[in-house]
């Protein structure tokens, strides 16, 4: 479980009281119910037509917007049935700039919640895509190998939405590093924290097309510190968003 500060108010400073451990997703104790959503990766053909539904399971919640690369995604291409509590990714003819994390922004008995509710990306660039569990603090470094028949240039790294640094001065500065000859990219995340654990999608450039592909998942392990206060959402200082989410399986993302 772990939780992030990234931004969206949240009633009384982001205060949300989990009280319990969650550990069988239920309400922790009297706080906010859990979201659960099936969260896998799905890669689509440009110009084809790619469809994903998702249902969501939750007391006392609504869905009240879907994230794109921390913008509004688009409403002609992504469907929220607020009723059935379901999410419908309808691309009729994907485009690269339709790949991304998309995050759910929940309100649960007036608090915000923000979690990834669907991670899609483009196909066309092979590579192996990595799963790296650590404790908060810990450091975490990844280097993923990527082919492809035609010419191909990393441009940017992101995780959940959120731009990664390439690497420069700072070492304490969760960045990433491209070997061109021997077509690598290195995730370097010093001491990890909320904010940089989750799904990290780099966008390439093949030739004159963009594709972007899901490549690393960075999972805070339960026992951190950030995990035993999932739902806090930061105390009386008044911390913006909180998000969380528990790992139950590889799929599974409970938001307490």
């Amino acid at each position: 479980m772990w939780a992030a500060d990234h931004g969206h108010d949240s009633k009384d400073g982001g205060k949300n009281d989990g009280g319990g451990d969650g550990g069988d997703g239920g309400d922790g104790g009297g706080g906010a119910p859990a979201v659960k959503i099936a969260v896998e990766d799905k890669s689509c053909t440009l110009a084809g037509e790619c469809k994903e539904e998702k249902t969501y399971e939750c007391e006392g919640c609504t869905l009240k917007a879907v994230k794109c690369n921390d913008a509004a995604a688009d409403a002609a291409k992504v469907v929220i049935d607020a009723e059935n509590k379901k999410i419908v990714f309808d691309f009729k003819a994907f485009a690269d700039t339709d790949s991304c994390v998309y995050m759910g922004e929940f309100d649960i008995n007036g608090n915000a919640h923000s979690q990834p509710v669907a991670v899609i990306d483009t196909k066309d660039v092979t590579l192996e895509k990595q799963k790296k569990n650590a404790k908060e603090g810990e450091a975490v470094e990844e280097t993923i190998t990527f082919t492809g028949e035609k010419k191909t240039e990393v441009q940017e790294v992101r995780v959940n939405g959120l731009a990664v640094e390439k690497k420069g001065d700072k070492a304490d500065v969760p960045s990433y590093e491209v070997d061109e000859e021997k077509k690598t990219i290195k995730i370097s995340v010093p001491k990890l924290s909320a904010e940089y654990a989750g799904h990290y999608q780099v966008k390439f450039k093949v030739e004159e097309a963009e594709v972007t592909k899901t490549i690393l998942e960075v999972e805070m392990e339960a026992g951190s510190s950030a995990a035993k206060t999932a739902g806090d959402g930061g105390g009386a200082g008044g911390c913006k968003r909180s998000f969380c989410y528990l790992y139950f399986s590889r799929t599974l993302f409970w938001c307490l």
